[in-house]
């Protein structure tokens, strides 16, 4: 198992100012995070001024990918249809 600081140190190398893609940091964390059986889902997106992004989702060992996309979902859902009452 790598030590924080060699993690940081590594992360810290990548180029991850706004104006460029994050794809560098996230195939790392990607890397890093299936070594030790996790498993990951890259969500992948442009920003406004175009620039590939990716979001990660990361499940820890045990966890069913399944149900917390689930649960995320309808918490996001129900946080829309809150927010949607609150205009009114």
């Amino acid at each position: 198992m790598q030590t924080a600081i060699h993690l940081l140190r590594e992360l810290i190398r990548i180029p991850s100012v706004s104006s460029l893609s994050n794809r560098g940091i996230v195939d790392y964390a990607t890397c890093v995070l299936q070594r030790v059986g996790w498993q990951t889902l890259r969500q992948p997106y442009r920003d406004l001024q175009g620039v590939e992004k990716y979001n990660l989702l990361a499940f820890p060992p045990g966890q069913n990918r399944t149900d917390r996309l689930m649960a995320s979902a309808l918490l996001v859902l129900g946080l829309a249809a809150g927010f949607h009452k609150l205009l009114r």
